[in-house]
């Protein structure tokens, strides 16, 4: 993935690119990472795969960041 691209809207930054599969030559994915701020040290972190164009997604990893301090 080379180039993410998005926005913040509705309280959420919301990012997504498109790369090559590694598993199934010639299909396309698309990576969509949402990050949503739970409180002013913490931020839930959402990262899903699409391989059909966006129709369904499978979650990659979901956490919640938090700032060290």
């Amino acid at each position: 993935m080379r180039l993410l691209e998005g926005e913040f809207r509705d309280g959420k930054m919301v990012l997504a690119g498109r790369r090559p599969s590694q598993k199934s030559k010639g299909t396309m994915i698309i990576h969509r990472i949402t990050w949503a701020p739970l409180d002013p040290d913490r931020v839930h972190q959402l990262w899903e795969a699409s391989g059909n164009e966006g129709r369904t997604w499978t979650t990659v990893i979901e956490g919640t960041l938090v700032r060290k301090k």
